[in-house]
């Protein structure tokens, strides 16, 4: 039995800008809701005599980030990237669809928490907490 053919289509470039721009938008109309984990960590600072919480996002990053710039710039109209001064790293986040899950629940205080349901000014439609 001979193999299959490569099913690659190597004619995406050659398409027109605005048909290849549709596709890439219809693409991300695909994508489901990611769950990105919330974990905090504490630590010891010597500059201060309280210890505090350092706080990592763990999420898959959208595949369409590491397409092509074409594609990236369509992702970046949905995810935009989060980055707090609690947070060890920005991450990309989706407010409409994804899920921001705050697994560590005793160490979230209610400011943190506030901080975090309004990523940068916009509030975050789904959360889950606790159970980390």
């Amino acid at each position: 039995m001979a193999p299959a053919p490569e099913q690659r289509f190597t004619r995406f470039p050659d398409l027109a800008t605005e048909l290849r721009l549709k596709i890439w938008k219809h693409a991300l109309d695909l994508v489901g809701p990611r769950i990105v984990k919330i974990t905090a960590n504490s630590y010891f600072s010597p500059r201060s005599d309280n210890p505090g919480f350092q706080l990592k996002a763990y999420g898959v990053i959208p595949s369409m980030l590491h397409v092509n710039s074409e594609a990236r710039n369509i992702a970046q109209e949905v995810y935009k990237l989060v980055s707090a001064k609690v947070l060890h790293h920005p991450f990309y986040f989706d407010r409409a669809i994804d899920f921001l899950w705050l697994a560590d629940q005793d160490a979230f205080t209610g400011s943190i928490v506030e901080n975090l349901m309004n990523l940068e000014g916009k509030e975050v439609r789904n959360i889950i907490v606790g159970s980390g």
